[in-house]
């Protein structure tokens, strides 16, 4: 019988950069604007900026699902 890995878990960015958000599957359309896009379905949006212009939690995830729960 055999058994399925299961897909390991990506970790949240930890920093709004490139490098942190590439390895969920997103690029930086606009670092001034937060602008980010979806590496898989090429969908582009802002993440809602919180007081004090904090990023929300899960601002890298993809609207459309590709990444995690949209």
């Amino acid at each position: 019988m055999k058994t399925e890995t299961p897909m390991p878990m990506k970790l949240a960015p930890r920093a709004f950069t490139a490098r942190e958000l590439e390895s969920v599957g997103v690029k930086i359309v606009d670092p001034a604007a937060a602008r980010l896009e979806c590496a898989k379905c090429e969908q582009v949006w802002s993440p809602n900026l919180r007081d004090g212009g904090k990023l929300p939690r899960g601002y890298w995830r993809c609207p459309n699902g590709c990444n995690g729960n949209g």
